[in-house]
């Protein structure tokens, strides 16, 4: 297995391949190129695309934090208006989960693969232009302030 050192654990990769993978994408050519050097390019695990709506799909293992810079960069993305964010925990199907509603500052947490698959829908529908609706909790009280 000739893994690019950004991905930390190979095999473990290597039981959840993305869909359609077709190989190691490897990063290192991108050293220098910017000022710190020990920072490396990130991946999101899904990206769906529908009228120009995107809905960008990131897993970890139950228990695993996402790290800040990959944080970072969803909540970036989100601002951006069109684009929904999911963060999965549980690998083959979703435990629990949090879905950031584009167009705001809204989202909602989640517990299962059905609640996870009606939010999907949700989205699906809103892209279409079938629902323009959102509900769900403020940001302001997911990160209360410091």
């Amino acid at each position: 297995m000739n893994a690019p050192p950004t991905i930390r654990n190979p095999e473990k990769f290597m039981q959840s391949l993305p869909a359609n993978w077709d190989g190691w994408l490897h990063w290192e050519w991108m050293k220098g190129c910017w000022e710190n050097t020990a920072d490396t390019p990130q991946d999101f695990d899904g990206v769906k695309e529908r009228n120009g709506q995107f809905l960008v799909v990131e897993s970890k293992d139950v228990g695993k934090p996402v790290p800040h810079g990959q944080f970072r960069a969803l909540f970036e993305l989100h601002r951006m208006g069109n684009v929904a964010v999911m963060f999965i925990w549980g690998k083959h199907v979703p435990e629990t989960g949090v879905f950031w509603f584009p167009n705001g500052n809204r989202y909602e947490r989640f517990i299962g693969v059905d609640a996870a698959r009606r939010l999907v829908t949700r989205w699906y529908d809103w892209a279409n232009g079938k629902d323009g609706s959102w509900r769900g909790e403020t940001f302001d009280k997911m990160f209360p302030p410091e």
